[in-house]
């Protein structure tokens, strides 16, 4: 029961009391816009602060960063992006949660605080400019300074009731691929131990099984100014490394307790191959780019189908040990593998993309929202 009165804050993962959090007023011209407006006698807040302006703002008393209030207000959870270099996770972000308004399921999202700003920015950048978004640079990276997480909200309007619609915030964690691979800094540990799921992206092309099939032409263009990531199983050790460091140092034999989606991404790139097409049965679910969902449910069968086939696919281009890996470290039943593609169609010769037209995108998030039985 205390859980319902403790708060995780989004940006430095210190949990405290939800009582001790900073309310501020909206209004920039109110002294309440950055000095703490006071509870009443009973302890409680009221909507409106003495200028009549909503008190929609807090503040984390541990970092002071300026947060949502939604937070407060509905139930949290917070989860991690994690992966190999240049795999697409920021691509992933924005696309999906653009996507999101097409999940069959009667969800909205809606983007909160400086989150608002990212989105359209990046979604200007895939969809208007036709540019993809360059992964985070290792070097602007240190110990102090990470990437800030994107913070929503999602309504779920299949659940109504009453007038009602249930509501969730999270946090989406980008860690940046080059910690997935290394030495990774205290406050990359902090956010995957505190992280409640977890997004696995794998880029294709490191996979040599995969990379040497794949029409160099097409492979370049992908490849185009990025840099190129280490290989996967190497990557997942560090990866449940850093999940046991951050939750108490589980020791190796005891599977970690956490939904685990992993997605390999550019997905688009291996349909390029006739080889690994012939891989999967006529009409199988993995090449079906819509969203898995039938009669406003998420479609676990179609989502196993689609993990066996990932699975087979792997294990075919001798990626046996990234496989092995997941099962040695992961309970089977908090594991679902899927193959995504956030643009579609591999960049053209001169780098820009193609219309955008997403390839199962939402599956790995609609998966994890399932899990926490927030959607049907």
């Amino acid at each position: 029961m205390l859980e319902n009165f403790k708060f995780i804050c989004p940006y430095c993962q210190n949990d405290y009391l939800k009582d001790n959090v900073i309310r501020l007023c909206e209004r920039a011209d109110c002294k309440h816009y950055k000095e703490a407006i006071k509870p009443n006698i009973f302890g409680m807040y009221k909507q409106k602060c003495n200028c009549r302006g909503s008190i929609t703002r807090c503040r984390c008393y541990e970092c002071s960063q300026i947060i949502p209030r939604d937070i407060l207000d509905w139930p949290y959870i917070p989860f991690s992006i994690v992966g190999t270099t240049s795999s697409g996770k920021s691509s992933l972000i924005t696309v999906m949660m653009d996507e999101f308004g097409y999940n069959g399921l009667g969800l909205t999202a809606h983007p909160l605080g400086e989150t608002s700003e990212i989105q359209d920015t990046h979604k200007e950048q895939v969809y208007y400019n036709r540019e993809r978004l360059m992964p985070t640079d290792p070097e602007a990276l240190t110990p102090t300074k990470m990437p800030e997480p994107q913070i929503w909200k999602i309504t779920n309007g299949g659940r109504k009731k009453s007038g009602f619609a249930p509501s969730y915030t999270f946090t989406i964690f980008d860690g940046a691929g080059e910690h997935s691979q290394g030495q990774s800094p205290e406050n990359i540990v902090r956010y995957i131990g505190k992280s409640k799921a977890m997004i696995v992206t794998i880029d294709p092309l490191t996979i040599n099984g995969i990379s040497k099939n794949i029409d160099i032409k097409v492979r370049n263009n992908t490849q185009r100014d990025r840099i190129v990531g280490g290989r996967p199983d190497a990557a997942l050790a560090n990866i449940t490394t850093l999940i046991r460091d951050s939750r108490h140092h589980i020791g190796l034999g005891r599977d970690l307790d956490i939904p685990v989606a992993v997605v390999l991404t550019k997905f688009d790139v291996i349909t390029t191959c006739n080889k690994f097409i012939d891989m999967f049965k006529k009409n199988a679910p993995i090449l079906n780019p819509a969203p898995s969902v039938n009669d406003r449910k998420v479609d676990i069968v179609q989502m196993k189908n689609v993990s066996d086939d990932i699975v087979r696919l792997l294990e075919e281009t001798r990626e046996h040990n990234f496989v092995q890996t997941i099962k040695n470290n992961f309970k089977e039943k908090n594991v679902m593998f899927f193959g995504v593609s956030s643009y579609g169609r591999p960049p053209k010769d001169d780098g820009t993309l193609h219309e955008i037209t997403p390839h199962k995108v939402l599956d790995p998030l609609l998966w994890l929202l399932k899990k926490m039985d927030f959607v049907d």
